[in-house]
């Protein structure tokens, strides 16, 4: 008798989830960025990276000399998958036009396989405090 297992999803507990908006928002600049990025290379050819690196703090709202020495710890994990992976966030809880205050906030990241990944993070929601939540 063999056991039919299958893998569902990674949980990740953070320290905060922004709302879900801003994650979007990122994901929408990352998309006009690959689309205005023309690197005509050849697969395998080397990316011109200051050309991507000025394209990139031409589009940012604010400017990128006050950004802080990058750190790989304290990174907002969501981004990250937005960023790095090409992830994209495909679902929320609680749903940005719920009634109700939840004490956790959580967003479910996913890779466009449809079969891929499914990451879930999820964080206490700071704006109720942890002393309501149990």
């Amino acid at each position: 008798m063999s056991l039919d297992i299958k893998f569902s999803h990674i949980h990740c507990y953070v320290d905060h989830v922004a709302d879900v908006n801003r994650y979007k928002d990122l994901e929408v600049c990352i998309n006009d960025f690959h689309d205005r990025f023309d690197d005509n290379n050849e697969p395998g050819d080397a990316i011109d990276v200051y050309k991507g690196s000025q394209l990139w703090k031409s589009m940012a709202d604010s400017p990128n000399d006050d950004q802080p020495e990058f750190t790989s710890n304290g990174r907002d994990l969501v981004k990250q998958l937005i960023a790095g992976f090409g992830f994209r966030v495909t679902g929320c809880y609680p749903d940005t036009n719920a009634s109700f205050v939840s004490g956790t906030k959580s967003v479910l990241v996913t890779a466009k396989d449809p079969n891929g990944v499914q990451i879930l993070v999820s964080s206490l929601n700071e704006e109720i405090g942890s002393e309501h939540c149990h």
